[in-house]
């Protein structure tokens, strides 16, 4: 399936995305941030696997994957990592907590090696209750994004006072909601086409 690109109006194959939330609390605005993004995402043609640290409950981490024996791994470990792997990109939807990356979100990440994320773009959308908009955790995930060698594409997408701007359903009609993901989502495919070309061509370094 190819999508119509919005950089450059260039048809591109169908992404494999995966789609991590990073709020596990009741009453979550991550769940309706996550859907309009997951829809206009598939609206593009590409096919996106949410990965929900509420329904996916590993344990406080004490062993990632990679320092496990394969006998040791638990199944939803392992089929986890394995959609992280084979996805073309990484799309986060975090809120912030006490001026961080929440809980949920970084121990979810740590259960997977590098080798998982490496080669391959990450999309970053935060929002908060209040008007700062998970910023400053929307800096913290794009440096360790960076580090486990995931780029993280330019242009977060921050949402302030997400109670007033998220519907139920997960639908805005906040322009600069809607303008903030269509640009994210032009600049996700763009470094997606491009890195999974590029590790078609070449063996990992």
């Amino acid at each position: 399936m190819a999508s119509k690109g919005d950089v450059g109006g260039v048809e591109i194959k169908s992404l494999n995305l995966v789609l991590i939330l990073g709020s596990v609390r009741e009453e979550r605005n991550g769940e309706r941030v996550a859907r309009y993004v997951s829809e206009c995402l598939a609206a593009k043609g590409h096919k996106v696997h949410i990965l929900d640290p509420q329904e996916i409950k590993l344990p406080l981490l004490q062993a990632p994957i990679h320092f496990r024996k394969p006998e040791d791994i638990p199944p939803v470990l392992s089929e986890t990592n394995r959609k992280i792997s084979e996805a073309d990109g990484v799309v986060l939807v975090s809120c912030e907590y006490n001026r961080t990356a929440p809980p949920a979100m970084t121990n979810f990440l740590a259960h997977f090696p590098p080798a998982s994320f490496k080669y391959k773009p990450t999309a970053v959308v935060t929002y908060s209750a209040g008007i700062l908009s998970g910023v400053v955790c929307a800096q913290q995930l794009i440096t360790l994004m960076n580090e486990l060698g995931s780029p993280v594409v330019p242009q977060a997408v921050c949402i302030p006072t997400v109670h007033e701007t998220r519907t139920p359903n997960g639908k805005t009609n906040n322009d600069h909601i809607v303008g903030g993901v269509k640009t994210l989502i032009g600049n996700l495919e763009w470094y997606a086409d491009a890195l999974r070309s590029q590790r078609e061509r070449f063996p990992r370094i």
